[in-house]
């Protein structure tokens, strides 16, 4: 056991330089159980330009106690609450023994929502479906004794039961993955909050938030998740990193500058539809948005809507495709934590994302699961030419 309570890691002289290292610290120096309360894995994205700038931006909110190579022991200022971050290089992973309720909200979440270069390591429900399914695939005896589960009203999903009604689904019980399975097929849900267990090897519960939190093993199975989801977000990064925003100086309007912003975007299956606006208009705020204006037609040509030479009316789905291509989308959306704006436009089959001054990383990645989550579960990031 450490002699420093906030030492929960036991990491006072050993140094680490990859996460492989540090997990087998923990799995075999500081066991989990030795651990008093249970153990937060915290995944975040970060957009710093060094490693020594996220260092420095640690100090508005956390004391850095000590260094262990690539591997930081802070103290949150004030609360006295213990955290390790292994710095990585894009992807930090934030280790505490501090209280969902009780401790994040003032130390990690309030610096992760003060900071516009450095983010939640976002899952959406999407992907939460799908890592539901990658550890049941994996461990066949393993249980969900917990989730919950909601469905927008303007989800595209299958639903037996009610397909346009907003629902929420709270659920305790030991057949939870049948209870899900069932819930799933009837009411078309998707999952927010997961809880799995394995007899004698783990217990561990996942969020959207990307808050893993384990109560007795399964940190290995925890890591893989969070590598698995850091694969997928690295090419989110990288067609992030291609856009940007500045001002120039135009010497033929009288030296007057001018906002000039390089756009990002996602891929989707096809063009924009009326009913991808409206999720748009009724779900953005779940991910802590708000539309500061939005530009949106749906125009059809009734003399379009013929085959070439008149010869007589499209087809249900030829019919569909034009009005779809009439689609047209703007919209101006504010983040609700930093009041920074962020530009989406409808671009063909795409949806083209413009910075602005403050447009920060977390900001982006939310823009991007709210996508993937809402309109086109298979599209993805891309760089604009």
């Amino acid at each position: 056991m450490p002699t420093d309570e906030s030492d929960f890691l036991n990491a006072d002289g050993a140094e680490f330089y990859s996460l492989e290292e540090v997990t087998s610290h923990i799995t075999e120096t500081a066991t989990l159980s030795d651990i008093e309360g249970d153990l937060s894995v915290i995944g975040s994205i970060s957009d710093f330009e060094t490693g020594d700038d996220f260092i420095e931006s640690l100090q508005s909110h956390f004391f850095v106690e000590r260094r262990h190579g690539d591997l930081l022991h802070l103290n949150a200022k004030e609360l006295d609450v213990p955290y390790y971050v292994y710095l990585g290089e894009e992807f930090p992973i934030w280790f505490t023994t501090g209280r969902k309720t009780e401790d994040m909200p003032e130390s990690i979440d309030a610096y992760l929502k003060s900071e516009i270069d450095i983010g939640r390591m976002w899952i959406s429900k999407t992907q939460m479906e799908n890592l539901r399914q990658r550890i049941v695939n994996r461990y066949p005896d393993v249980i969900m004794p917990y989730f919950t589960a909601s469905r927008s009203e303007h989800s595209d999903i299958s639903a037996q039961r009610r397909p346009r009604f907003e629902r929420t689904f709270q659920y305790y019980g030991k057949d939870g993955l049948e209870t899900f399975n069932e819930i799933k097929y009837e009411y078309g849900v998707l999952p927010t909050n997961l809880k799995f267990q394995r007899a004698n090897e783990f217990k561990f519960r996942v969020t959207t938030r990307g808050v893993f939190t384990i109560k007795n093993g399964g940190l290995a199975e925890v890591l893989s998740v969070i590598h698995d989801s850091i694969e997928r977000l690295q090419e989110v990064k990288e067609a992030i990193d291609t856009s940007g925003f500045k001002r120039t100086t135009n010497q033929f309007a009288g030296g007057q500058t001018i906002p000039e912003s390089q756009p990002w975007a996602v891929q989707l299956n096809s063009s924009v539809t009326q009913a991808d606006i409206e999720r748009l208009e009724e779900e953005i705020h779940e991910w802590e948005f708000n539309i500061g204006a939005l530009d949106a037609s749906f125009k059809q040509d009734v003399s379009e809507s013929r085959e070439p030479g008149g010869e007589g009316p499209l087809g249900e789905e030829q019919q569909q495709l034009a009005t779809q291509s009439k689609t047209r989308l703007k919209a101006e959306l504010i983040d609700e934590r930093s009041f920074s704006k962020t530009v989406l436009r409808s671009h063909e089959d795409t949806i083209r994302i413009y910075p602005r001054e403050h447009t920060g990383i977390d900001q982006s990645v939310r823009l991007y699961e709210f996508i993937t989550d809402q309109i086109d579960p298979e599209a993805y990031a891309t760089q604009v030419a």
